[in-house]
This record gives C-alpha cells, structure tokens and sequence, in this order.
C-alpha cells in the first residue's frame, strides 16, 4: 500500500457517515482507503481511487479534505451537497400485500435448499442468515422489500449509499449478484455469482429467509 498519512475524521459538515473513519492515504497505490471499525475490527474498507501519488493531508475547518500529492499539487475532497449528504431521498411505503407477492414469487422461482447451499460457500463468511446478527457484512435473513444501505448503524460504501432510493427486490438481488462492481466499492464487488440459476436459487433462499425472519409490521404499511 505504501502508506503516507493515516487520519480520523473528526467533522460531520463535508461526510457525515465517515465521522469517526479513518482515512488512509498510499503513496504508492495512488488511492485513500476509508476505513470504517467496530469494536476494533475494521468492518468497511473502501479504497477511493485518485490520480496521483498522496504524501499527505488534512482536515480543514468546514470538513474539507485537503490532500497534498508527491508533485506539490494541492487536492480538495468535499461533498458536493452536504445537506444532501444528510437527507436520502426517502422511499414510498411497501404495503404486505405487495412484500407478500414479492416474497413468493421469488421462493417458488429457484431451488432453495440448493441456494442455502450457495449460501453458505459464496456469503456467510460476511453475512448472517439472521434477521439482526451484524457480521463483516449487514445481515440477509429480512433482505427482501429493505431499502438498499439500508441497516441503520452498518458504515455502507458510499457507492451502495447512493442507491438508497431502491429496494431489495428480486430484480435488484440478482443484479447485485451479477455485477456486484456496478453496486459497490466493498469486498463484494469481487465475488460475483456467474451462473444465471445460480442467482435465482441463491434468491430464493433470501426469499424463504425473508418470509421466515422478517418482522414486516416493522417496516412496511399496515
């Protein structure tokens, strides 16, 4: 990696969701690497790839970055709208009838006790099949109908984040497992699910733990 400069984020003006983060930035790689820790592991590593090589940087007043490359160029981070930053679009409201279909129509459209199977070798060294247990990645036994980046508290990369005006759909599951660079910066992005039945049968499963673990009065219209 080539470290040069490690620094927490102490402001919530600029990156609300990285207060508490630490930044590294290489010199060699030519990339910051936030990373997001709990309870002293760290849970969320997501390299933001820049041009040229980091020598240093800081942490301005109003929450800019100020980085400093190994040829004297002076490189400003901010958020383009920090209020927007702190105001996802929200979502209408999912009524149980239409979870209910969704749920269904995905279990009976692929082999579940074969996507458990899938499960278990492709997800659950970063993913519990419980409705709550947090692990490296956010649980997925209540996935279908959440909003995307949607677990309160779990550090999302900030490219999931910005798809936070969808739901977790079959749809949406399946692309996920089918360009997962195209959703996120995280570990993830490199463990695609190839076979097409492959996907259906690893949604079905989801779907089956969904209607299992889900506590839908929680989260969607009476």
């Amino acid at each position: 990696m080539g470290t040069s400069q490690i620094l927490r984020v102490e402001s919530e003006q600029q990156f609300p969701i990285w207060k508490g983060d630490l930044l590294v930035a290489s010199l060699v790689g030519r990339t910051l690497y936030r990373l997001h820790h709990d309870d002293g592991r760290i849970v969320v590593n997501e390299p933001i790839a820049l041009t040229s090589r980091l020598r240093d940087m800081v942490e301005l007043e109003d929450g800019r970055l100020a980085i400093l490359t190994d040829s004297r160029e002076l490189l400003f981070l901010s958020t383009a709208d920090p209020k927007a930053a702190r105001q996802p679009k929200p979502l209408g409201v999912l009524s149980r009838k239409k979870l209910h279909r969704m749920v269904e129509g995905a279990r009976g459209g692929g082999d579940r006790n074969r996507g458990g199977k899938l499960f278990q070798e492709a997800c659950s060294g970063c993913h519990s099949n419980s409705a709550s247990e947090v692990l490296a990645g956010p649980p997925l036994g209540c996935i279908f109908g959440a909003p995307v980046a949607g677990r309160r508290g779990y550090a999302y990369s900030r490219k999931i984040r910005q798809l936070g005006d969808r739901r977790w759909t079959p749809e949406n599951l399946r692309a996920l497992f089918d360009q997962p660079a195209s959703w996120t910066t995280s570990s993830m992005s490199n463990t695609r699910i190839e076979a097409p039945v492959d996907r259906k049968d690893l949604v079905a499963y989801l779907a089956d733990l969904s209607a299992a673990e889900c506590r839908t009065a929680q989260r969607v219209a009476e």
